[in-house]
């Protein structure tokens, strides 16, 4: 599902059809990220959270080398049980979570 935000450039602005006909000025499209093992484990009784980790390695004379990027989904359940798993991207890591709570 998409959404499409207007912004509003005060009393007198152009309409936003004529705003639209300059690029990047008036209309932002805000993408909605749906995720079904997410939906199901909550709708199981499973509270979730996802949160983004980097970690930036250096060498020697500390310029940056790469980035490290983790992905980090933590669950907990009705009962207490609760776990944390750790994937390179946002599906790799609900599909990690979907699969240890299921296993």
């Amino acid at each position: 599902m998409e959404t499409l935000a207007l912004q509003h450039h005060g009393p007198g602005s152009r309409t936003a059809a004529s705003a639209h006909a300059r690029p990047g000025t008036a209309r932002r499209r805000v993408r909605r990220v749906r995720n079904s093992r997410r939906r199901a484990l909550e709708a199981a009784g499973w509270r979730t959270w996802l949160t983004y980790h980097e970690n930036h390695r250096r060498d020697a004379t500390g310029r940056m080398v790469a980035i490290d990027e983790r992905w980090v989904v933590e669950l907990e359940h009705i009962d207490n049980r609760s776990f944390v798993v750790e994937a390179p991207s946002p599906a790799a890591a609900w599909l990690a979570a979907w699969q240890r709570a299921h296993g």
